[in-house]
């Protein structure tokens, strides 16, 4: 284990492809139609057509492949999505197979669950599920064909695979819960030294929304429940911790700032490069529900709310997931103001359960490469 870990870390090398991004612009007759066509992937380097980027990645990857002769490929979730990228990763695929290499996919707690309350599902009834169904079952056909195991990082006392993923049964190939992965420290934060330490006398309250785009609302939204919560219970030292996220539109960024600039002892910052530490020593954290959040707050003892994104189909199952088993509070994204200041208050006086849920999954995922590469030769 020990000797796996140090090779990893002594031969770590980033090869940058051609960035693509989805065309959300497009129009589609189905949701999941932006994981499969071709057509809604954007290049974002100029004057190169999307169909000359995966080209162009497709030759960089099987090149590396053939140079590197890696004992594993991981690719992280694709084939449960971005079936569009199977075209510059099936080819690379197929070659390390036939030079022995062990095909692993990586996966977090949550993938994409038919939502109850889409537009979707009112706009096409029955084909809505049907969509879910049919796109799950190419997953698992790739999964089994192609693939020696899959990583979930999820305890699967939180979140289990069948809760997200209609088709799961069929899968025939390992199933690995790693428990909750992700780093303690950020690194996007030029201000390195920025965080806040727990003290009785500077107590504040955290409100975040992971990278921040399309999130002005959100804060709009919460920061007067949150300032009359500081006021009332926090006392004249209390404060509130606006973490706008890194991906804000500059635009809302500046709307953002007038808000706070009229709001007493609140701070606004893009971001916090000791996050974890932030969280731990706030009287309240209020965030949304994407995994990375979701993982701090199990490290954490600090109260906390979740109020999940509801374009973001894993964020309401995640934030309920999370309530019901006392790791979190959650709140309906379009709760009334009063109803949020009850939820807020509740919070506060919650006593949460985390130190029995894993988030050691780091560790555990190369235990269980470790697993693969001694197991027996695959048939």
């Amino acid at each position: 284990m020990t000797a796996l870990k140090s090779s990893l870390e002594e031969a770590y090398c980033c090869v940058p492809l051609i960035p693509l991004r989805l065309d959300l612009s497009r129009k589609v007759n189905h949701p999941l139609e932006f994981e499969e066509d071709c057509s809604c992937l954007l290049s974002l380097q100029p004057d190169t057509p999307a169909s000359d980027a995966i080209e162009a990645r497709k030759q960089r990857i099987m090149q590396e492949i053939v140079e590197f002769k890696p004992d594993v490929i991981i690719t992280e979730y694709y084939p449960f999505g971005r079936w569009v990228l199977g075209l510059e990763l099936l080819p690379a695929i197929d070659y390390a197979r036939r030079q022995g290499s062990r095909i692993l996919c990586s996966i977090r707690d949550v993938l994409k669950p038919p939502s109850e309350n889409s537009r979707w599902r009112h706009q096409l009834g029955t084909e809505y599920e049907a969509g879910f169904v049919r796109y799950y079952r190419r997953a698992v056909e790739l999964l089994n064909l192609k693939y020696d195991a899959l990583l979930v990082h999820s305890d699967r006392q939180v979140v289990k695979l069948e809760d997200s993923m209609v088709e799961a049964k069929d899968i025939t190939i390992p199933i690995i819960y790693t428990g909750y992965i992700s780093t303690s420290i950020n690194i996007l934060e030029t201000d390195k030294e920025y965080h806040k330490a727990k003290s009785a006398d500077d107590p504040y309250i955290v409100i975040s929304a992971g990278g921040g785009y399309g999130e002005f609302e959100f804060f709009r939204t919460w920061l007067p429940v949150l300032a009359q919560v500081r006021d009332t219970h926090l006392g004249s030292t209390g404060t509130i911790v606006a973490l706008a996220g890194p991906l804000m539109e500059d635009l809302s960024y500046l709307r953002l700032k007038e808000i706070c600039s009229v709001c007493p002892r609140t701070e606004l910052r893009r971001y916090c490069n000791r996050f974890q530490e932030l969280i731990d020593g706030a009287a309240l954290s209020v965030s949304r529900a994407g995994y990375n959040t979701a993982f701090n707050l199990l490290r954490s003892h600090a109260p906390a709310l979740l109020i999940p994104a509801s374009h973001l189909s894993d964020q309401p199952l995640r934030a309920h997931r999370f309530d019901a088993l006392g790791i979190a509070s959650c709140c309906d994204p379009d709760a009334r103001p009063a109803e949020g200041m009850n939820r807020v208050l509740a919070a506060m006086n919650r006593t949460f359960r985390r130190s029995m849920f894993d988030t050691h999954g780091a560790v555990h995922t190369l235990e269980a490469i470790q697993r693969i590469l001694l197991g027996e030769p695959r048939s």
